[in-house]
């Protein structure tokens, strides 16, 4: 079984994955996958003709934080950047999802994938879980870890696709508004819930 998890930005996806793990899941992470694929140079040319030829510094390192300022400035600029590297990305999900898919004995693969609804790549799984927080705490949270700014971030969740309308297009949700030890105590919740075998 391939679980989908999704939500917005600093909903607390990766967190649930986890447990889910500790439960026994196989994990593949979208943006790690992501992240691999742009630190071995895919798409890089494509990127740095966008995006400006300085987000790749003279070692040949690819400024993250740059490419992201730029790229997700705009719907416009987001949509381009996606061209760049959503076919390789997909082609490399695709075939990670089927290795662990086939591995004996088999057991879910939990599938961490913020734009699970907006590629249409929800159809790779066979349900999907929606992770939710509010608002506020979303944006403390991101503000934490991640050093980008109030408008930054807002600037950045305007982009994404409807909380409401992925909510509403789930199989199951999850609100993650608390701490992580609720967070865990939902998880197991689920886990059994999706297994059919009590812990």
């Amino acid at each position: 079984m391939i679980l989908g998890v999704t939500g917005g930005m600093g909903v607390g996806k990766s967190a649930l994955s986890r447990y889910f793990v500790t439960l026994g899941a196989r994990s593949l992470d979208a943006d790690r996958v992501a992240h691999d694929l742009l630190e071995a140079g895919a798409g890089r040319a494509s990127l740095c003709a966008c995006f400006g030829a300085d987000i790749e510094d003279k070692n040949g390192q690819l400024d993250r934080r740059l490419l992201g300022r730029r790229a997700l400035a705009s719907k416009s600029s987001l949509q381009k950047l996606y061209a760049i590297v959503r076919p390789s990305l997909e082609a490399e999900l695709r075939s990670r999802l089927g290795t662990l898919s086939k591995e004996s004995p088999p057991n879910i693969v939990v599938f961490d994938a913020p734009l699970l609804y907006e590629w249409g790549i929800d159809a790779w799984t066979d349900c999907v879980v929606v992770v939710y927080a509010d608002r506020e705490i979303r944006i403390e949270r991101i503000m934490r870890r991640s050093g980008l700014s109030r408008i930054e971030i807002e600037r950045r969740m305007a982009l994404q696709m409807d909380e409401d309308e992925k909510r509403e297009r789930a199989d199951f949700t999850v609100n993650n508004s608390d701490d992580l030890n609720a967070l865990h105590q939902q998880a197991v919740t689920l886990w059994v819930q999706i297994t059919g075998a009590p812990l």
